[in-house]
């Protein structure tokens, strides 16, 4: 229901253009720094060795771990 209160009050403001979707200026860009990325495929390849498996949100939960310990 947001989204259409959005999209009207975006057509009353600037009419049919407001309609438009309009692209990211950092599309294609990484949200994470490279030691992060590194930390992350890290603890993904290290949980995975042998027969043990780790899930993507396994690793989410220790890289939120280790961002607020910082």
């Amino acid at each position: 229901m947001s989204s259409i209160q959005r999209l009207v009050c975006a057509w009353k403001r600037e009419g049919i253009s407001g309609l438009s979707w309009h692209q990211r200026g950092d599309q294609g860009q990484f949200w994470v720094g490279e030691e992060w990325e590194k930390y992350i495929i890290k603890t993904y390849r290290e949980g995975n060795l042998g027969s043990s498996r780790m899930t993507p949100a396994q690793v989410a939960v220790r890289v939120k771990a280790k961002a607020q310990a910082e």
